[in-house]
């Protein structure tokens, strides 16, 4: 799949290069010119760039990327760049854009987990589910609303109809109408926030992992299984490695979400609760 989205992309970005030479600066009012075509290139060398971000982060920054995350990674970038602006999609299906934008919201709001995953993993903090889905929600939204920015930005400097407040042959909306787009497409993204939201919550208050299957986390080392080396022939000495015992003690990701305490802890107030007793 990676490699028909990059050759489709590549293949766009050549006969876009080519129209922009091609084509006149001004022209009639059904003629596309070189301006119409800026926007697609943009986007197309964007999305070439942003496509190796999943392997960047496995390779670069040992992390495990889900597969069910790349291949939607890919189909998005394909669907905005390739369907939405080279083949019109924006303009041929009404909905396009508001699906698109349902996609980003809950894909960045898988992006917000896997960001507090990090750094629960490293001990850095430790939250309570409802902290961390609120954290989800108000990033995926963030992210929804600089997008916005974003694209205001360079329809006011380039005349991109990012916005969409124009139709295909450039004829400008007024008043709601020229709202509507931009309206719609933060609404959706606060849908598609909300839900992944709800559903690391559920996920990680009553234990159910689901949210992992859509979180990138740090690659697992290789530990010696501690099982294996108990079982030992009889007359050879046991042996547990240092990296096998300090793994057993080391708390799950899971725990750090919920704030559970480590054995270690657990311990700690068993003897202190142990010690006022014989007071």
């Amino acid at each position: 799949m990676f490699y028909v989205v990059y050759a489709s992309l590549i293949a766009s970005l050549i006969f876009v290069i080519v129209k922009l030479i091609i084509s006149p600066i001004q022209g009639d009012d059904y003629e596309r010119v070189k301006s119409d075509y800026l926007l697609t290139l943009l986007q197309c060398i964007a999305a070439l760039l942003v496509m190796h971000i999943p392997i960047i982060l496995e390779v670069r920054f040992q992390l495990d990327v889900p597969s069910g995350m790349t291949i939607l990674f890919i189909v998005f970038l394909y669907a905005a760049v390739y369907l939405g602006e080279f083949r019109s999609f924006y303009y041929k299906f009404a909905h396009w854009d508001t699906i698109l934008h349902a996609i980003s919201g809950f894909m960045a709001g898988a992006a917000s987990f896997s960001l507090i995953s990090y750094l629960a993993n490293s001990e850095i903090i430790k939250l309570r589910p409802s902290l961390v889905a609120v954290f989800a929600f108000c990033f995926a939204v963030t992210i929804g609303a600089l997008w916005e920015i974003y694209e205001f930005a360079w329809d006011s400097l380039a005349n991109l109809n990012m916005q969409k407040y124009a139709d295909e042959l450039g004829n400008v909306y007024s008043g709601r109408v020229a709202l509507a787009d931009t309206m719609l497409d933060i609404i959706v993204d606060t849908i598609g926030a909300a839900v992944i939201s709800i559903i690391g919550y559920i996920s990680i208050k009553f234990d159910k992992r689901w949210i992992e299957k859509l979180i990138v986390k740090k690659q697992s080392s290789k530990v010696p299984d501690v099982s294996t080396d108990l079982v030992a022939t009889e007359g050879t000495p046991v042996e547990i490695s240092a990296e096998a015992a300090v793994s057993a003690e080391t708390p799950s990701e899971e725990s750090s979400f919920l704030g559970e305490n480590t054995p270690a802890e657990t311990n700690s107030v068993e003897e202190e609760s142990s010690a006022e007793k014989l007071s």
